[in-house]
């Protein structure tokens, strides 16, 4: 993540809140609604924060996939949203 990253595009996602939070500290403040946790697009779960996976001894790996492959869907169907919202009527 570079600092240009925040002007150039209109999501940022972070999967956990400290990573949230530094990505705030570095955004200016026309900036900070582009700035969500991804699994605040999920539907069929109610984690805020994606699980390292490398520091449960891989018991978490399903898990993850699943969280990711929902959070993935739920993003993709925000994007097409707001383009619908963009086309002419």
């Amino acid at each position: 993540m570079v600092y240009q990253d925040l002007e150039d595009f209109d999501l940022i996602l972070a999967m956990d809140k400290t990573n949230q939070e530094k990505l705030r500290r570095m955004a200016s403040p026309e900036q900070q609604a582009k700035i969500k946790l991804f699994m605040d697009y999920s539907a069929k779960f109610e984690d805020d924060e994606v699980p390292d996976p490398y520091y449960s001894l891989g018991h978490t790996f399903d898990l993850v996939l699943d969280m990711l492959e929902d959070g993935s869907q739920g993003v993709l169907m925000e994007i097409k949203k707001a383009i619908r919202g963009k086309q002419p009527q």
